[in-house]
């Protein structure tokens, strides 16, 4: 089992609802506003999403190797305005998305 850490700034977006994840359509937990989590996953190929309400990340290809940890920071987008969000769910501009982390930034937590 590989470890995959991920976690969650404080974008206005979405503050008092949680961020879903999944794993090959599985849902496998689920992310608070401002916080972060541990995932175990089997080693393999997996595809990584996240959701919240109706917006949804692109699918991320991810290798899990028990040897190493893999850590994203998610972000939300930047959508204020109800409109602007409904046209983010078509466009894809505005979706949620992974950055990689070097580090466990975890211990500066926002």
């Amino acid at each position: 089992m590989g470890q995959l850490k991920l976690i969650r700034g404080t974008e206005w977006y979405g503050r008092l609802r949680n961020m879903y994840v999944f794993i090959d359509d599985q849902e496998i937990g689920s992310i608070p506003f401002n916080d972060y989590k541990d995932f175990k996953i089997p080693d393999g190929n997996h595809v990584l999403y996240i959701k919240i309400d109706v917006v949804r990340s692109k699918p991320l290809s991810i290798t899990i190797d028990s040897s190493r940890t893999i850590i994203y920071r998610v972000r939300l987008p930047d959508v204020f305005n109800p409109l602007k969000l409904l046209i983010s769910l078509f466009d894809g501009k505005n979706q949620i998305s992974f950055e990689p982390e070097s580090t466990d930034a975890r211990i500066t937590k926002f």
